[in-house]
């Protein structure tokens, strides 16, 4: 059981007080103690980087095998926290560079991490394998694009790493850096990362880049060769993805790279579909200015027009300013003035039926939207219809 003085030895050494860590092993506290909570003298110095303590600790027989609770040995917590020095000492006094914690991880692949290059380098430099992987299949490589370590990424680019290794997940270097390093992105594809690979759900990484809004990664994709028209599991494409998420800025680099913009997803629901009924009305503008097809219907016959009535009046403007077809039908007969009489959307009923909306036209069960409404018991747009029907 730890003394008052051994607890006294653990905090003088994370302290870097050389001289009442001289004192204290000098009236008995054991260099080997170990605290309840893990800690042990050597630990403590190596966490804190205290290289003085350290050394004095190495000289009176501290454990370099001694682990903390994480069963992470001295060498690699003095790597997670990038103290350079102390690796370097350590190493020197016997510790190993192939040490593991009970997941895997090694020392290099904490510092790699964390992101402290200089203690990644005297490790690479120690003879530590730049390719060795967790439990998890992650190698230091991909755990450095994780946290988007780029001077890391270069020093074990340059050391031979792996670009294509894959972690169990399915996770690489390249689909880690996605999420928020543009510059590690951008260093990988340079290297040879494959613009085309796919993620850990098996999207390709375009499509996951333009469904988190990372227009200067699509960019760097497509200026990479990635295939602008991929598809992921769902038939998402990038711009169906970027669109179903309002990504204005991805859309925009999207149509600059020439992709389809009336391809389709699951049903042929266009970007321009989906657009409206989302109400992002700069994206479903911009769409159109691109070459959308304002009258491209899905598989049941569903136009643009109709998806809009569940938006607002002024995706229904914009639409019928951009010519689409005011009484096309879906293959139940119903057209956007009978599916704004079933929603209760008055004001749209009204855009419809002086667009040219004709009150006449009824369903493959044959209804007007009159019929309709007066169904639904929406007694404002039943009595407008009919009104509209006794003066025509």
């Amino acid at each position: 059981m730890a003394t008052e003085r051994d607890l006294e030895l653990v905090r003088a050494s994370a302290a870097g007080d050389v001289e009442r860590v001289r004192t204290l092993l000098g009236r008995g506290a054991k260099v080997n103690t170990r605290l309840r909570n893990g800690a042990t003298p050597v630990l403590a110095a190596a966490v804190s980087g205290r290289l003085d303590a350290l050394q004095l600790l190495l000289v009176q027989g501290a454990d370099l095998k001694a682990r903390y609770q994480d069963d992470s040995t001295v060498l690699i917590m003095a790597a997670a926290q990038g103290h350079a020095g102390a690796v370097r000492l350590l190493l020197q006094k016997g510790a190993s560079h192939q040490e593991r914690t009970r997941n895997g991880v090694s020392a290099l692949l904490a510092a790699a991490i964390e992101g402290h290059t200089e203690a990644v380098e005297t490790l690479l430099a120690a003879g530590a394998d730049v390719n060795a992987a967790d439990d998890r299949g992650v190698t230091p490589l991909i755990g450095a694009a994780v946290n988007g370590r780029l001077e890391v990424i270069c020093a074990l680019m340059s050391a031979g790493a792996n670009i294509h290794a894959k972690a169990k997940s399915g996770l690489t270097a390249l689909t880690a850096a996605l999420a928020g390093s543009p510059a590690a992105t951008w260093v990988l594809l340079e290297n040879g990362a494959d613009p085309n690979s796919l993620d850990e759900d098996g999207r390709p990484i375009l499509v996951s880049a333009a469904a988190r809004g990372n227009a200067e990664v699509v960019s760097m994709l497509i200026t990479k060769g990635a295939e602008r028209e991929a598809r992921d599991p769902s038939g998402n494409t990038a711009l169906l993805a970027s669109s179903l998420a309002g990504h204005e800025d991805t859309v925009r680099a999207l149509v600059a790279a020439g992709v389809d913009v009336n391809a389709g997803g699951q049903s042929d629901i266009t970007p321009l579909i989906v657009a409206v009924v989302r109400g992002y009305l700069q994206i479903a503008q911009m769409l159109l200015e691109s070459g959308a097809d304002v009258n491209r219907s899905t598989l049941e016959g569903v136009t643009p027009l109709m998806a809009a009535v569940n938006s607002n009046p002024d995706a229904i403007a914009l639409l019928l300013g951009k010519g689409a077809d005011v009484n096309a039908a879906d293959q139940s007969g119903i057209t956007a003035l009978h599916a704004a009489a079933a929603m209760n959307k008055p004001q749209i009923v009204r855009q419809l039926v002086e667009a040219g909306g004709n009150t006449q036209l009824v369903t493959a069960s044959g209804l007007t939207a009159l019929h309709v409404a007066e169904a639904a018991g929406h007694v404002e747009i039943a009595a407008w219809l009919k009104e509209r029907t006794t003066l025509s």
